[in-house]
């Protein structure tokens, strides 16, 4: 399964041969579509691709490729029974001074990357 944000960085990677058979919650960024526009043959095998947003749904059905609006995968979570007790935040790799400090105090900090 290929789901995610691709990508934030100037010089995205291609598509990982070892991705599975289908797309969901998929995204690209302006600077990753040059990239992703050289491996239309990959994504034309694992079709239709499931795409997080209108922007990209429209992009990957202009490649000729089959594609549906999927959104992100997050919608599909259960809805909370009741509001936590104590409640928080989470920041994942989040700019520094881009919140106040006494939320970024009460916060939790974790990362989604990873050592090559």
């Amino acid at each position: 399964m290929m789901n995610g944000w691709f990508s934030h960085r100037r010089k995205p990677g291609r598509p990982a041969r070892a991705s599975g058979r289908y797309s969901t919650g998929f995204h690209m960024t302006r600077e990753a579509e040059p990239v992703y526009a050289r491996h239309v043959d990959y994504l034309r095998r694992h079709q239709p691709i499931g795409c997080r947003d209108r922007a990209t749904y429209n992009l990957v059905r202009s490649w000729g490729l089959e594609a549906y609006l999927s959104l992100c995968c997050t919608l599909t979570f259960p809805t909370r029974p009741a509001r936590p007790a104590s409640p928080g935040f989470v920041l994942c790799d989040l700019q520094e001074g881009l919140l106040r400090r006494s939320i970024r105090k009460q916060a939790i900090r974790v990362s989604h990357s990873i050592a090559p």
